[in-house]
């Protein structure tokens, strides 16, 4: 579809093509479809249909067509924010019935749902990384270890907040990105929290 109006529930430009693997078996092109939230039916104007046989082809067409398909107006909107709005469960439905129409990256829904098991994680990272620094004694006193423990503080935030972005991009491996700075900071709460008991 070239466009969609959420607003009219109206688009422009429509075509839709069923494949028996690579093979394509029939393709739908209307010049406008509009839906019709009454009774979820999609109604599509000047419409053409090629339906493709082993040894021939038939083409229909018409003025109106409506017709039923397995997606909702609310499917067509890409937007990462609806992933912080659904909860877990239906959150990984949305990501297996979109791989299943073949949206290609998916990765700021993959990184909103990891985001959901790092960041619990991260509170018990930071805390045990506080817990370490405040045994060090140090010559200046509690305030070095407090603005050491802000600094490391402000670059986990930082590293979180790019390792989102980056774990965003088509083709990476976002559950990696989303949980590199866990990896890292956690050898570095681990390595803290041995030299203090020392």
């Amino acid at each position: 579809m070239r466009n969609f109006n959420t607003s009219t529930s109206a688009g422009f430009d429509f075509t839709s093509e069923v494949y028996d693997g690579l093979k394509l078996k029939s393709k739908l092109v209307a010049d406008n479809i509009r839906f019709n939230k009454k009774d979820s039916v999609f109604t599509l104007n000047n419409w053409r249909k090629r339906q493709i046989y082993n040894n021939r082809d038939s083409i229909f067409s018409g003025n109106k067509l409506d017709t039923v398909f397995n997606f909702t107006p609310k499917d067509l909107i890409y937007k990462s924010a609806l992933s912080q709005e659904m909860p877990s469960d239906e959150l990984l439905k949305f990501i297996n019935i979109s791989r299943k129409r073949g949206v290609k990256n998916l990765n700021a829904y993959l990184v909103e749902l990891h985001k959901r098991t790092s960041l619990p994680i991260a509170s018990y990272i930071l805390t045990i990384i506080a817990v370490a620094l405040a045994f060090r004694k140090r010559r200046g006193g509690t305030g070095v270890n407090l603005a050491i423990g802000i600094g490391m503080m402000f670059m986990y935030v930082f590293l979180m907040k790019v390792s989102e972005v980056l774990g965003a991009v088509a083709g990476v491996n976002s559950l990696l990105y989303v949980w590199m700075p866990n990896l890292f900071f956690g050898f570095v709460a681990i390595y803290l929290y041995y030299n203090a008991r020392k």
